[in-house]
This record gives structure tokens, C-alpha cells and sequence, in this order.
């Protein structure tokens, strides 16, 4: 089997590989989830597909007439949209209520900044980077309390 391209979504690579299959030519897919898609949801991850050597020409020709494309390892797009940052620096916020408020708070506040270098709408921004910046409060007032108690 030779790879033919690599999609960063499951359901992309499933369709792509079901097409060639329908066309008589020989694929399959391969690949993982992201860790993050485990339980934020999503098909995120990295799946390549492949053909039968003898297939490739005729797969190659397909995805060309088809207008899909064979990408390389160096063009596959890694950068995420900002709603899937903020999706996670939230989920992160809501972790840290009930689990590893130091870690999950870290792991919010790097995701809300990888949101605010991807959304261009400052409104957004600033709403809910305030959310966020609110979200991470509770934690450490349940610490506060818990362990400086008179």
C-alpha cells in the first residue's frame, strides 16, 4: 500500500476512501484521533490513506478529476480554528472545578491565548476572555477555603 494523502478529520478520510473504493480502486484509512477530540468530541486527528501500489495513477487521476486534493506532509493545515480554542480552554475552566485546578487552569489560559492569536473579532475577544478569566475564580477559592480554614 502506498499513502496517497493525509486528513486531519475521519470523516474526510472515510469518504475519500469509500469514493476510490468505488471506483474499483483499492484503499484504505488509517489513523488516530487526537487526544482532545476524546472528550471535547469531534473526529480530529491524523488519518492517512492509502492505495494498492497499482492503484495509485488511477487514484491520483481520480482525485484530480474529482477537484480533491493529495496533500503532503507539508501543507496539511495544523492551525485550528479559535472556536476550537475557546471549546477547550472552557472545558479546561470547568475541569479545574473539580479536578487539577492548577493543570487544568494552565491548560485553559494556553488555549484561551491560542484563541485570542486566531479570532480577529476583538468583541469576542474581550467577552469571552472575561469568561474565561471568571471561570478560572471558583478553584482557587475552594482551595482557599479548604486549606486555610481557622
Amino acid at each position: 500500500m502506498q499513502k496517497l494523502s493525509r486528513f486531519s478529520s475521519q470523516n474526510e478520510a472515510h469518504i475519500i476512501t469509500q469514493a476510490l473504493i468505488a471506483n474499483g480502486i483499492r484503499a484504505e484509512f488509517l489513523g488516530s484521533r487526537a487526544y482532545a477530540s476524546h472528550y471535547l468530541g469531534g473526529d480530529t486527528g491524523t488519518y492517512d490513506v492509502y492505495v494498492h501500489e497499482s492503484d495509485f495513477e488511477a487514484a491520483l487521476k481520480f482525485m484530480n478529476s474529482t477537484k480533491l486534493t493529495v496533500a503532503d506532509e507539508e501543507s496539511i493545515l495544523t492551525v485550528k480554528p479559535a472556536s476550537f480554542y475557546l471549546k477547550k480552554s472552557i472545558i479546561h475552566a470547568f475541569f479545574a472545578m473539580f479536578m487539577a485546578p492548577v493543570i487544568c487552569n494552565y491548560i485553559s489560559l494556553i488555549n484561551l491565548k491560542l484563541f485570542y492569536k486566531n479570532e480577529p473579532n476583538q468583541v469576542k475577544k474581550m467577552i469571552y476572555g472575561f469568561t474565561v478569566l471568571l471561570l478560572q475564580l471558583p478553584p482557587f477559592i475552594w482551595l482557599f477555603l479548604i486549606f486555610y480554614k481557622k
